[in-house]
C-alpha cells in the first residue's frame, strides 16, 4: 500500500508540472458534453476494458476535449495559484495530496479545436515534457450511411470513417447542431453521440450534457515543445522504450528503480493507441 501511495505521489508531482505551466487566459465555455470512454489499452488482452470520463467543453470560438479528472485537478492547482490567501499554510506536498483525491486522468492530452478556423491544436504530456502539434480540422472524410437509432434519448444517424488504421462508425445527432465530437473527431452535421472502431477497442459515448458558464481558463500550457504529429508519435514510441532513464533524469532521489520498473510495465501494456498509424 505504501509503495502504491508513493507511486501515486510521483505521478501527481509529474502532473503538477503540467498544470503549473498554464497561463491566466480567460476563457468560458457554454456547453459541457461528458463522454465515457471504454477502451482496450493492451492489444494482447483486448477483453480487459478500462473506462474514463472525458469532457468536451464548447464555446462560440473553440472547443476543448480533455480528461474530466484532469480538469478537476487543474481546478485544485489554479485555486492554489490564484488565491494564495486561501492556502492555509499548504505547501506543494500538501497540494499533491489534495490532487490524489481525484482518480488518475488516464489521458493527459488536451485537444483544442477552433470553431471558425481549420485548426486542431493538441497538447500532450510525456513524463516531464509537454509537446504541442497542429492538424487540419477538415482531415476527416466521413461517409454518411443509412441507419438511425436512439442513444440516451437522442435520435442519431450513422457515418463511417477510416482513420488512423481503424474503421470507425459514428452516431451523430442533428438534434444537437454542433459539428464536433470526442477526441479530434468533428465535421458531421450534428454532435457525435457515440463513436467506436469495428474491433470495439475504443468507444466514446455521450452520457450527459450541461449548459451554463464553465471556466476553462488556464487549460492551455504556456510552455510546450512545438513539433509535428509524425515526429511526436516517434518521440512517444521512443519514450516508452526509455522511460527509466527519463524518470531518473527527472528526480533520481524520488524515483527508485523499482518505481521506474512498475511504471515501465504500465507503459509496456499500453500498446494499443487509438491511432495505429498516421494517415
Amino acid at each position: 500500500m505504501k509503495k502504491m501511495k508513493k507511486t501515486r505521489l510521483i505521478f501527481f508531482s509529474i502532473l503538477l508540472i503540467f498544470f503549473l505551466n498554464n497561463p491566466a487566459e480567460a476563457q468560458e465555455a457554454n456547453f459541457a458534453f461528458f463522454y465515457e470512454v471504454e477502451f482496450s489499452g493492451d492489444s494482447l488482452n483486448p477483453e480487459k476494458k478500462t473506462k474514463d470520463l472525458m469532457v468536451l467543453w464548447h464555446s462560440d470560438t473553440l472547443s476543448l476535449f480533455q480528461s474530466y479528472h484532469g480538469y478537476q485537478q487543474d481546478s485544485v492547482v489554479n485555486e492554489y495559484i490564484k488565491h494564495p490567501e486561501n492556502r492555509k499554510g499548504k505547501d506543494y506536498t500538501q497540494l499533491m495530496l489534495d490532487m490524489t483525491v481525484f482518480p488518475y486522468p488516464i489521458f493527459l492530452y488536451k485537444i483544442f479545436k477552433s470553431i471558425n478556423e481549420n485548426t486542431i491544436v493538441t497538447y500532450d504530456k510525456l513524463f516531464k515534457n509537454i509537446y504541442v502539434y497542429h492538424q487540419a480540422k477538415n482531415q476527416f472524410h466521413w461517409k454518411l450511411e443509412p441507419g438511425e437509432k436512439e442513444i440516451n434519448g437522442y435520435k442519431c444517424k450513422k457515418a463511417r470513417l477510416d482513420y488512423g488504421g481503424r474503421t470507425f462508425f459514428a452516431w451523430y445527432s442533428p438534434e444537437i447542431p454542433i459539428n464536433d465530437g470526442p477526441y479530434s473527431f468533428n465535421g458531421l452535421p450534428g454532435l457525435i453521440v457515440e463513436i467506436a472502431d469495428t474491433q470495439n477497442h475504443y468507444r466514446f459515448t455521450l452520457v450527459s450534457l450541461k449548459k451554463g458558464k464553465f471556466d476553462i481558463s488556464d487549460q492551455r500550457p504556456s510552455s510546450a515543445r512545438a513539433t509535428d504529429k509524425k515526429k511526436y508519435f516517434g518521440i512517444k514510441e521512443e519514450h516508452k522504450k526509455n522511460i527509466f532513464s527519463q524518470m531518473s533524469e527527472f528526480d533520481a532521489s524520488r524515483v527508485s528503480p523499482e518505481d521506474a520498473r512498475r511504471i515501465q510495465e504500465r507503459y509496456r501494456r499500453a500498446n494499443n493507441p487509438l491511432e495505429l498509424k498516421l494517415d
